[in-house]
């Protein structure tokens, strides 16, 4: 922990963002050897990633929500802040904050009304991570489902053909909303045709889980 937390004070903020990242690494590491993440990851990360949500660089802030994402666990301490980080003067932190409280599933509800206020956000990309969040918190409920559809919709189009970022990460949660997203599987089969093939695998997933027949 101390040479963590040494290199957390480091006057660079490109240093303490790589040490950010790295903590969000190890989720990813001990899922790779098959280690359980509770038995694999000190209980000082998330609180010290947290605490990192407050850093005075934009890019520290970021590495932080992605990496609480990836390890998505002490949602009692870990939800309250990547809500308090919606409202982040910075695009990217809002965009990894959304993406970040939807890793928790439904340990996150108590986001859920600050993720409908984001979907008023004024860039479109952090509406379609807010929307891609209420999903995976609740996949069960179709009554938001059909309100989220268009923009679930326009996440899978690229954002006007823009920005198709947005396209794994749909995909990952209209899997889990089985035959309630049947409306977007249209949208789904015309981004098969031209995504990257790491893309294409979570859509050929979502497709089977939307019409398995």
């Amino acid at each position: 922990m101390a040479p963590v937390a040494q290199a957390l004070t480091n006057e660079n903020a490109q240093v303490r963002g790589e040490v950010v990242a790295s903590l969000g690494g190890l989720t990813i590491y001990s899922r790779m050897n098959g280690i359980k993440k509770t038995e694999s990851i000190p209980a000082w990360i998330t609180p010290t990633l947290v605490s990192c949500l407050k850093d005075k660089d934009p890019h520290v802030r970021t590495s932080a929500a992605i990496s609480l994402g990836q390890i998505a666990a002490e949602e009692s301490t870990a939800v309250p802040a990547l809500v308090e980080s919606l409202a982040d003067t910075n695009f990217w932190t809002r965009w990894n904050a959304c993406l970040a409280l939807g890793k928790y599933g439904a340990r996150a509800t108590p986001a859920i009304p600050p993720l409908m206020a984001a979907l008023q956000d004024n860039d479109p990309a952090v509406r379609g991570t807010a929307a891609i969040a209420l999903i995976q918190i609740q996949p069960d409920n179709e009554t938001r489902i059909d309100l989220l559809m268009p923009i679930l919709i326009e996440n899978i189009k690229g954002i006007g053909g823009k920005d198709t970022n947005l396209r794994f990460f749909t995909a990952e949660a209209l899997a889990l909303c089985g035959d309630k997203a049947k409306k977007a599987v249209p949208a789904l089969l015309e981004a098969a045709k031209k995504t990257s093939s790491y893309e294409h695998e979570r859509i050929v997933i979502a497709l089977k889980n939307i019409s398995p027949y």
